[in-house]
């Protein structure tokens, strides 16, 4: 999603319910937003399905608990850098596409059950992305690596994926294609569920590039969305957290926009 003047909703929160609402509207809105896609907006009245804590200690200005299972920590400020804004680290997760090897983030579904159980926000305006040209397939495999269509500078690429999860009928292995998974399971080794969610897990780190860093830490909105490089060794990944704004935000992904993925989120 990217700034722009148009809006069709507007959303006021508070700092905190910024946290609560979850990373996928707490980094939507800076300049890779589009990477990032916090596509939808307001749910429409849905509520979070993730109500835990996170894996990590979540230091928080006034406390409260994120609502995304994947936040590990967030600050809404720092005296670590000179920008008026915090971070929020995330756990990033490793993938494959066409056996090369990724690393995304989860921030929200368009299934509230699947929300729930992943612990992601529940965000039913994904689901017109469940068409074929403007999602991904993204399969969960049964104590494996997640495999995945295409990314970044694929054609066809997007941050939001259509959820298969597979299971194994025999001994696991990894699979690192979309071609493999369906010769395993036409083989009868696995099967395939449609988990009937539309999941936004923008790759956050490629082959080729990653997400860009901001070497200045003035502005929340120059110099990249990333405060450090992606630790694809402990699985983390450190973004900027906005502290107070007005931001319009349009989904820039083909299609996306049609389907109605634009909005306004004010943060108080």
């Amino acid at each position: 999603m990217s700034a722009n003047t148009e809006d069709r909703e507007v959303m006021r929160l508070s700092r905190r319910q910024m946290i609560g609402r979850g990373a996928g509207l707490a980094i939507g809105g800076g300049a890779v937003a589009a990477a990032l896609a916090a596509c939808g907006g307001d749910d429409g009245g849905g509520n979070s399905g993730a109500t835990s804590t996170t894996g990590g200690a979540a230091s928080g200005e006034g406390g409260g608990k994120p609502t995304v299972g994947d936040v590990l920590d967030f600050a809404l400020r720092s005296d670590e850098w000179k920008g008026a804004f915090g971070f929020v680290s995330m756990r990033l997760h490793r993938g494959l596409a066409g056996g090369r090897e990724v690393w995304f983030i989860r921030t929200d579904a368009s299934n509230e059950q699947f929300a729930g159980r992943e612990q992601l926000v529940y965000t039913p305006k994904l689901e017109p992305l469940a068409e074929d040209a403007l999602s991904g397939e993204l399969f969960l495999v049964e104590d494996g690596t997640a495999v995945l269509s295409a990314a970044p500078g694929d054609d066809g690429y997007t941050p939001a994926w259509r959820v298969r999860r597979v299971t194994w009928r025999g001994e696991p292995r990894e699979l690192d294609s979309i071609a493999q998974v369906r010769a395993a399971e036409r083989r009868g080794d696995l099967t395939v569920e449609d988990a009937r969610a539309v999941m936004n897990a923008p790759i956050i780190k490629w082959p080729n590039g990653q997400l860009a860093v901001d070497p200045k830490l003035e502005t929340y909105l120059d110099g990249g969305q990333l405060i450090e490089k992606p630790d694809t060794r402990n699985g983390e990944v450190k973004f900027k957290l906005v502290v107070s704004g007005e931001y319009t935000l349009v989904c820039t992904i083909p299609g996306h926009r049609d389907a109605g993925m634009v909005g306004k989120i004010v943060v108080e």
